[in-house]
């Protein structure tokens, strides 16, 4: 089976009916940001079908500071203070 340079069998993205059928489902809805409270004026995700290709080593680089970024992340959240002083600016 031969692949395609993202990884992807070329098989699967020869077949348009699939690569239709996984669009339809991967749709997702949003709302917009000019009419946040409005349900009826949304737009679609952005989004990619496929993962795109990463280099390895810059792969592990994002694995390693993975850890330490969502400790961070989670830090920041739980600081209030510190949270209302951004959002104010």
């Amino acid at each position: 089976m031969a692949t395609s340079p993202s990884g992807v069998p070329e098989e699967v993205l020869m077949n348009t009916e699939l690569i239709k059928d996984l669009v339809e489902e991967a749709k997702y809805l949003i709302r917009t940001k000019e009419t946040p409270n409005s349900s009826e004026v949304v737009t679609y995700a952005p989004f990619t079908l496929f993962p795109s290709p990463v280099p390895k080593a810059i792969f592990h680089q994002a694995l390693a500071v993975q850890t330490h970024y969502n400790r961070l992340v989670d830090k920041i959240s739980q600081d209030s203070s510190f949270l209302e002083e951004a959002l104010a600016r």
